[in-house]
């Protein structure tokens, strides 16, 4: 007979024990399995070796051409607190990337050392180990999966681990992606002032074409006319105007220059904002900005007016000090309003953009500043042509002739002088990243760590066949012993135990 109560007992500690006690055959099994397969895992599975290079990225700094064209750098005085992490994209560039693996395979190539490398041969079912090469994108995606780059502790710091069955070959790529973006880096600092010196190459193979033309000229005037005397008067008002000329030219020359980094840097901006391309030109637009461009322009041509004048005359060096204290007053207030300008666009800017920002404003108003010096230039020479016209008859054809090749000669010879300054500091601008160390072959593998593999196969495997014993027995509501009924809380009053046959056949004997 059996008593039902109303609740149900709770399984004991001492429950769990006899049911896993019970099915200790089938756990052990299981285990067992498990452990014997993360075992064979752990024992074939390939070694891997870890190769890591540090590197040193700092801001890039200015040059002196760059200031010679205009000095508006750094005018926000803000770094860009995602600097490391573009750096870093940077690194990860497919193109980078692509030559990180041609420079690999190049170097099997010329070494022929197959024990070396592992990451370039196609090692699949159809193909013998280390017999086929791979394709320089199958490589370069391999070294994308293989490589990890990051930034080491909140520092100026990055570095680019690789891992490869080959601890020759691990080390090799770590070295290569960081020479590779090293010069990848340099060529991008150095990209602008290249782009510089080559127009200014091109300038002075024009300019020296007109300049052999004028001089050509002189001598055909010569030739025809005879020699003409110019007096001291108009020899002064000549190189006056002729010094103007070229400083004109030059002017509309750096704005060509301007001109063309700003139409790069507005057609990257539109790409990314084209709203923020119109405020920018908008802010560099400001009456108050014009306006001290217009006074630093005018000024700055009354300096070099007097300081023309000095070549005849004794140098009138209190004109010259009053114009230069003037002039930098005016540079400090137009340097102040930039950077609350440059301040109000960068915090405004999304944060991907502001350098990009920043630099589109920069040159933006290094061309209003230029556009001014021009304009300033132009109506000197519109007065200085009123006297220039009163010359001589007889003279007057020679004056020109004479006026156009001293600006010839004196535009040529700037234009020499910026190339060769571009030049130097093509080759004296340094790039930005810096190697600390050099990665070298590891001794040890760091990968697979087959201790803990194995150990983990067996926490694994016990899990497993502990879950399955509890599961099957959660799900199972057969009566096996008394002691299932009274686990649900049913009292035992007798019960009557099960005899087989031959144990019944033993009984009838016995009697």
């Amino acid at each position: 007979m059996i008593n039902n109560s109303s609740n149900i007992r709770a399984n004991t500690f001492r429950d769990y024990i006899n049911l896993f006690r019970s099915n200790i055959t089938i756990i052990a099994i299981i285990t067992a399995i498990i452990l014997i397969g993360t075992t064979i895992y752990a024992i074939i599975s390939p070694n891997i070796y870890t190769s890591a290079v540090t590197l040193k990225i700092s801001p890039p700094s200015g040059n002196i051409l760059s200031k010679g064209f205009g000095d508006f750098s750094n005018l926000s005085g803000q770094g860009n607190d995602r600097f490391i992490a573009n750096e870093i994209q940077t690194i990860y560039n497919s193109t980078i990337i692509d030559q990180v693996a041609r420079s690999i395979i190049d170097t099997f190539n010329v070494k022929k050392n197959k024990d070396d490398f592992s990451l370039i041969f196609d090692n699949s079912l159809f193909q013998s180990e280390g017999t086929s090469l791979k394709s320089v994108g199958e490589v370069a995606g391999d070294i994308f999966s293989n490589a990890k780059i990051m930034q080491m502790n909140d520092l100026d710091f990055i570095e680019i681990t690789a891992k490869s069955q080959s601890p020759q070959e691990a080390a090799l790529i770590a070295n290569t992606f960081a020479k590779k973006y090293q010069e990848f880096n340099l060529l991008e600092n150095r990209k602008q002032i290249t782009v510089v010196k080559e127009f200014l190459g091109n300038q002075i193979k024009e300019k020296q074409q007109e300049l052999y033309a004028a001089e050509d000229a002189i001598r055909e005037y010569q030739l025809e006319k005879g020699g003409v005397q110019l007096n001291a008067q108009a020899q002064l008002l000549i190189s006056k105007l002729a010094e103007f000329e070229s400083q004109k030219n030059m002017a509309k020359i750096n704005m060509s220059v301007s001109k063309e980094k700003l139409s790069q840097y507005k057609s990257e901006l539109e790409k990314k904002d084209p709203t923020i391309s119109n405020f920018l030109a908008n802010k560099t637009s400001e009456p108050y900005l014009q306006k001290i461009n217009e006074e630093i322009a005018s000024l700055q041509t009354q300096r070099d007016i007097a300081l023309a004048g000095s070549r005849t005359a004794n140098a009138n060096n209190t004109l010259v000090a009053e114009l230069d204290a003037k002039i930098n007053s005016l540079k400090d207030k137009r340097d102040k309003s930039l950077k609350e300008y440059g301040n109000q666009i960068l915090s405004s800017s999304p944060e991907e953009i502001k350098v990009l920002s920043q630099k589109t404003f920069e040159e933006e108003v290094t061309y209003q500043s230029l556009l001014e010096s021009y304009n300033s230039y132009t109506n000197v020479i519109n007065r200085y042509e009123q006297d220039f016209n009163k010359l001589p008859t007889s003279t007057l054809d020679y004056a020109r002739l004479e006026r156009r090749r001293l600006a010839d000669e004196s535009l040529y010879n700037t234009l020499v002088a910026k190339h060769q300054e571009a030049q130097l500091n093509e080759q004296a601008t340094p790039g930005n990243v810096l190697i600390m160390n050099t990665a070298n072959p590891s001794r040890k593998p760091s990968e697979p760590n087959r201790i803990m593999i194995i150990a983990m196969g067996l926490f694994i495997g016990l899990g497993c066949s502990l879950g399955y014993v509890y599961v099957k027995n959660y799900f199972d509501k057969t009566i096996k012993t008394p002691e299932d009924i009274e686990s649900q809380n049913i009292n035992v009053l007798a019960w009557i135990p099960k005899i087989s046959d031959e144990e019944s056949l033993g009984l009838k004997i016995q009697n």
